[in-house]
């Protein structure tokens, strides 16, 4: 119980607004005392008044089921004016806030009759003004004792398993970044922008397991600085999946190998972009409308820190994420038209088929959607089943990035080197074993993208290769020396003289004859030589040629 007694001027009284608990208030009418017209120092024009605000409503129990909504009950008396209505239209304003949702059209102005000894809603001298979906405020034309009556929709709070799923989730990405950042051998583009990805999804988690643990004690300033950290992450997500969609159009449409140098610029964006919607939001409703900042990040329905105002909220928090979304499905779409121009190459992971790969991102892409679309629902509502969904689809995040991004991607577990053999006895086929072994293998002796070279190769007609050869010379493996300027060739292969300039642009172009024609790189034993070598001795195990994409250009060579 909290109860204020003064004994002030007639303009003081006039129009006085209480403030009780949990942001309460019960406001006097601007006209309630006459104002004399001419003042007077002395103290026959002031008057004592009493407010009261009862946080229980034990005092006015009675055999009525109604209830007072948050138990919360206003009390005004002034001096030498007892319990009446108010002449001249005069009102009684307060606002009663509740921890539950309010239903719609279920709210009720009280006011005690001291004659029953009951609480009186017949809407002769009090009506509902305003309900929102956590208080209910109320007009009253009688000087009285002042309650709030409302039905609450069956809601659902943040409890052990939602707590649960966002450790399970909060877990999965620290172990995924913590694999990506110190474990990565072979570092690729488009795995470090998932990583970065990874981390607005953390610090996601983190803010808004913190916002609904903590967020009800905190003070408005702390509250409001956590929305806004919240936010921040929240944003971060779905700029990063949009950079990553830029991306990989870039690679798997426009067949862009070297993205890599708009790393500073990604970077910029995916970080830079979310804190300029906040400012945006911050400088148009602090400076075009007049809000305070707690007004823009602050407890939303008393229990978690975000943006109270639904408009605001449906326009940085849900919009400018949705944008990205549409613009990271157009983009696959797109790719998804060209699939075999890029299924077999490892754009994502080395070693890793981009046809695996791009569905797991997708799939990411998808659930941390979903987690937040029914995370923001249930803020908004707060219907059980809106939370028994967040639950379930959190847990299968952070489930699904462990043991994706964790486990399978973890590159410690990973050989270090693949190498291969290839036996030369006339014609070239891929013989003898896989020695290191590589990320994946198919068939157990060769990665699947080799394997795919080779089955390429294999359909070619006979004609075709016939076609290629000079009638007068012998197709052989050999390398001999050319008498041009001193370069090597294959027996049977043709060269201009005017394309080679030097020995090494003369060895990379047989290296990558000998690449499309075999499925995979030379490597032989340090004893063994082969004919036309630079050195006229042996091949080491590091010459291997790796399989990349050849510009359009080229295969019109």
């Amino acid at each position: 119980m909290t109860i204020s007694a003064f004994q002030w001027y007639p303009t003081q009284i006039n129009g006085h607004r209480f403030r009780g608990h949990n942001a309460d208030f019960f406001q006097l009418p601007d006209r309630l005392l006459p104002v004399p017209a001419v003042p007077d120092a002395v103290c026959g024009n002031l008057s004592r008044i009493q407010l009261t605000e009862f946080r229980t409503e034990h005092w006015f129990l009675t055999n009525n089921t109604i209830t007072a909504v948050g138990g919360k009950v206003f009390s005004a008396s002034i001096q030498d004016r007892g319990s009446g209505p108010l002449e001249d239209g005069n009102e009684v304003v307060y606002r009663i806030y509740s921890s539950g949702q309010v239903k719609s059209g279920s709210s009720m102005c009280l006011l005690w009759n001291q004659t029953t000894g009951s609480w009186s809603a017949d809407g002769q001298y009090c009506r509902v003004v305003k309900e929102s979906g956590n208080y209910v405020e109320c007009a009253c034309s009688h000087l009285s004792i002042f309650a709030a009556h409302a039905e609450f929709a069956m809601l659902a709070s943040y409890n052990e398993a939602f707590y649960a799923s966002g450790f399970i989730c909060i877990s999965g990405f620290a172990l995924a970044i913590i694999s990506h950042v110190l474990c990565s051998r072979f570092p690729m583009f488009a795995a470090k922008l998932l990583t970065h990805m990874m981390v607005g999804c953390l610090g996601t988690q983190i803010c808004f397991l913190v916002s609904t643990f903590r967020g009800r004690i905190f003070s408005d300033d702390s509250c409001a600085t956590l929305a806004l950290f919240t936010h921040y992450f929240h944003l971060t997500q779905f700029f990063w999946m949009l950079i990553q969609a830029v991306n990989f159009w870039q690679v798997l449409v426009m067949n862009d190998e070297h993205t890599e140098r708009r790393y500073l610029l990604y970077f910029l964006l995916g970080w830079g972009l979310p804190v300029l919607v906040i400012i945006v939001l911050v400088i148009v409703l602090l400076g075009g409308f007049g809000w305070n900042i707690h007004a823009v990040y602050g407890l939303v329905n008393g229990e978690v820190c975000f943006i109270p105002n639904i408009y605001a909220a449906l326009c940085t928090a849900v919009l400018v994420p949705l944008i990205c979304l549409v613009a990271v499905v157009v983009v696959f779409i797109h790719a998804y038209q060209v699939t075999e121009q890029w299924r077999a190459y490892d754009d994502i992971y080395r070693g890793r088929t981009n046809s695996t790969e791009v569905p797991l991102v997708l799939y990411l892409f998808l659930l941390i959607s979903l987690v937040w679309l029914w995370a923001g629902l249930h803020m908004g509502y707060r219907y059980l089943w809106m939370l028994i969904l967040y639950v379930i689809f959190n847990i299968l995040l952070g489930l699904y990035v462990f043991a994706v991004y964790f486990i399978m991607h973890n590159q410690l577990w990973w050989p270090t080197k693949a190498s291969y053999t290839v036996e030369i006895n006339g014609q070239d086929r891929a013989d003898s074993a896989f020695q290191g072994g590589g990320p994946t293998t198919v068939g157990g002796d060769i990665s699947k993208s080799t394997q795919n070279l080779i089955s390429a190769m294999e359909e070619l007609s006979a004609d075709w290769e016939r076609a290629s050869l000079r009638p007068t010379i012998q197709p052989s493996s050999a390398f001999k020396p050319s008498p041009v300027m001193e370069t090597y060739a294959t027996e049977g292969s043709f060269i201009n003289p005017n394309l080679v300039t030097a020995d090494e642009e003369s060895q990379e172009f047989d290296d990558l004859i000998f690449a499309l024609k075999t499925g995979t790189g030379l490597n032989v034993s340090d004893n063994e030589s082969i004919p036309g070598s630079h050195d006229g001795g042996s091949v080491t195990n590091s010459q291997i040629v790796e399989l990349r994409r050849i510009p359009i250009a080229d295969t019109h060579l």
